[in-house]
C-alpha cells in the first residue's frame, strides 16, 4: 500500500531577532560580557510532503521532503527511511 502526506505550517514570531548575552568564565575579572543577535523571518511557513510504501511485511519504506520558506531563508531537506518491524 502507497501512502501520500501532505503537511503544512505557519511559524508567527513575534520578534524578528533571537539575540543571547554572554560572558567568558575564564575572562580577567573586570571583563565586560558580549552580546550576539540573529535576525530571523517573524513569518516562516513550512511544508512536508512524501510518501510511505507499506510492504505488509515487517520493512516499510518512506521518502520525505521538508521544505521551510521566510523572506530572507529558503531551506530544503529530504530524507529516505527504512523501518523494520521485530
Amino acid at each position: 500500500m502507497l501512502r501520500p502526506f501532505l503537511s503544512a505550517g505557519l511559524s508567527l514570531l513575534s520578534n524578528g531577532s533571537w539575540t543571547q548575552t554572554g560572558r567568558l568564565v575564564v575572562a580577567p575579572a573586570g571583563t565586560g560580557g558580549f552580546s550576539t543577535a540573529v535576525p530571523m523571518d517573524q513569518v516562516d511557513a513550512k511544508l512536508i510532503a512524501g510518501v510511505q510504501l507499506y510492504t505488509g511485511r515487517q520493512v516499510d519504506f518512506r521518502l520525505q521532503y521538508d521544505g521551510e520558506y521566510g523572506g530572507s531563508l529558503t531551506a530544503h531537506a529530504g530524507s529516505v527511511v527504512m523501518a523494520v518491524r521485530f
